[in-house]
């Protein structure tokens, strides 16, 4: 059984599964609603715009605030397509089979981690094409639009291996899924914190906010260091799960 095999093993259980389907349509349901706010907002003072000759267009005007409020969305629905991965399997028995299978713990990780990440850029892809349809009818900044769906997917990556982590730790899904949203809370609320306390803690505080890391993508920017933040956020939380898994399967 290889990581792709897991990866594919994984995928399949989610979309067989309603609460894949019913995340899914709700964070998109609602994502919808936000845009048409913002899209009808813009449309609204849009001629003001046009008259002020230096006003943000469409995209720098919408993809900002859609993508910033989408990942919001994301950081609630995270933990509930990631709650099940490790907790469920312990939960109904079938972890210590797995632990038992002719693979290294770093490809049941991976595995797990790929196929949870194939609903999770599902997501982001539903969001980015609300924006991208208005392509039909008016300018889109391209460029600008996939750097937004980089950052949100870097993002879902990151909370997606964080998620995992927390599955590994105990048997309870429902558990899991409150100790990641709770995590990926205080992570948000940090940066908030340091914005109000000011000086010093500002830096301090917001650099391990996702918020602070995602502003450059949702401005049309690529930010080598935010990619490199996310990227290993998800690779130190995988890690751990590793070690947890190792340590369950020496322990057998």
């Amino acid at each position: 059984m290889t990581v792709l095999a897991i990866a594919r093993r994984e995928l399949a259980a989610l979309y067989r599964s309603p609460v894949a389907w019913v995340v899914l349509a709700a964070v998109t349901a609602i994502v919808a609603f936000i845009f048409l706010l913002h899209l009808n907002t813009y449309l609204q003072v849009q001629p003001r715009l046009e008259r002020s000759q230096g006003g943000p267009g469409v995209t720098a005007f919408l993809v900002p605030r859609l993508f910033g409020a989408a990942t919001t969305i994301y950081l609630m629905a995270a933990p509930l397509l990631t709650m099940g991965l490790l907790a469920g399997e312990r939960r109904n028995g079938t972890l210590p089979l797995l632990l038992s299978a002719p693979v290294s713990t770093l490809e049941i990780v991976l595995g797990k981690f790929i196929g949870v990440l194939g609903v999770l850029l599902a997501m982001v892809a539903l969001t980015a094409l609300m924006p991208a349809t208005l392509a039909l009818v008016a300018h889109i900044d391209a460029g600008a639009l996939l750097l937004a769906t980089l950052g949100a997917a870097l993002f879902v990556a990151a909370a997606g291996a964080a998620g995992l982590y927390l599955s590994a730790l105990t048997r309870q899904p429902a558990v899991a899924a409150v100790a990641t949203l709770g995590l990926l809370l205080i992570l948000l609320l940090l940066g908030e914190w340091g914005r109000t306390l000011g000086g010093d803690w500002t830096p301090l505080l917001a650099y391990p906010a996702p918020s602070t890391h995602l502003a450059p993508f949702f401005k049309g920017l690529f930010d080598s260091g935010a990619a490199a933040f996310f990227v290993l956020f998800a690779v130190v939380f995988l890690a751990l799960a590793v070690r947890r898994l190792d340590n369950e399967r020496l322990q057998r």
